[in-house]
């Protein structure tokens, strides 16, 4: 797993959003794991999931075994697929990744399949 910015620490999820966090996990063959912090906002009767007050950039944890760059991509898209997958049911849905991550395209290729808005904060 890579080392984290402030914004994906816990302790700081927990604090911006006061404790209303919450982590969409998947897994797959017991070997590769996602996880991404959401954070729910209701309006109107609209579900919307964006950024957590405060947060610059957001993006998943994942741990995938050691591989060459191929199967690394095609582990994350993977990863990525079923993570969108358990997505709960939204109106908006919203994300700023850090320019070095590395599940961007696989998001950008979910996207193309669901509403999804994604950008990459440069």
């Amino acid at each position: 797993m890579k080392k984290n910015s402030i914004f994906m620490e816990e302790w700081w999820l927990d604090c911006v959003t006061e404790g209303k966090i919450e982590f969409i996990n998947y897994t797959h063959s017991n070997k590769l794991n996602i996880k991404l912090p959401i954070y729910k906002i209701k309006n109107l009767g609209m579900t919307s999931i964006s950024m957590p007050p405060y947060t610059r950039t957001l993006s998943p944890q994942f741990d995938i075994p050691e591989s060459k760059p191929f199967k690394k991509g095609q582990n994350i898209r993977r990863l990525v697929e079923g993570l969108v997958q358990n997505i709960p049911n939204y109106s908006n849905f919203r994300l700023s990744f850090d320019p070095h991550d590395e599940t961007l395209f696989a998001f950008e290729l979910e996207g193309s399949k669901n509403p999804l808005v994604l950008r990459s904060a440069l």
